[in-house]
């Protein structure tokens, strides 16, 4: 594990960044970046949009998504950006067993940004929401 100082604002791309309040190791698996350590692990995932579904159709199909068992399901725009959140319990009859995640989906007008926090731990929650609600969005910067 790469020691950085915490908390630490990375940029995830030139428009997005967000602000990690834990150490966290990093891989690419495709064009997905993954973080994770012992308690928590993210996937993030960035979409350029421009020319498709304005943000509130997409914030439509993300909430129309969610599973059936999805619970504290929100949906609102906060600063210009389209925010849907929900959890997805634990599935401890999985094999392996599958913790639970909260997954979020947050819309700029020429792109989206898709995390998804898997919480394997007690307080991993709490966290999550913490590096979530510090997301960034800066309109100059681009792909």
């Amino acid at each position: 594990m790469q020691d950085h100082p915490v908390p630490l604002k990375i940029d995830l791309t030139p428009n997005w960044a967000i602000t990690l309040n834990q150490q966290f190791t990093q891989r690419y698996v495709g064009e997905t970046l993954n973080l994770f350590n012992q308690s928590i692990g993210l996937w993030i995932r960035c979409y350029n949009v421009e020319g498709g579904p304005n943000i509130l159709e997409r914030m439509e199909r993300d909430t129309a998504a969610a599973p059936a068992n999805a619970t504290d399901q929100t949906k609102g725009i906060q600063g210009g950006l389209g925010r849907v959140t929900y959890i997805v319990p634990a599935d401890e009859a999985a094999t392996p067993p599958e913790p639970a995640k909260l997954y979020t989906h947050t819309h700029a007008s020429d792109s989206e940004l898709m995390i998804v926090f898997m919480l394997k731990a007690e307080g991993s929650l709490a966290a999550a929401k913490e590096m979530y609600e510090s997301l960034a969005y800066l309109e100059s910067g681009g792909f």
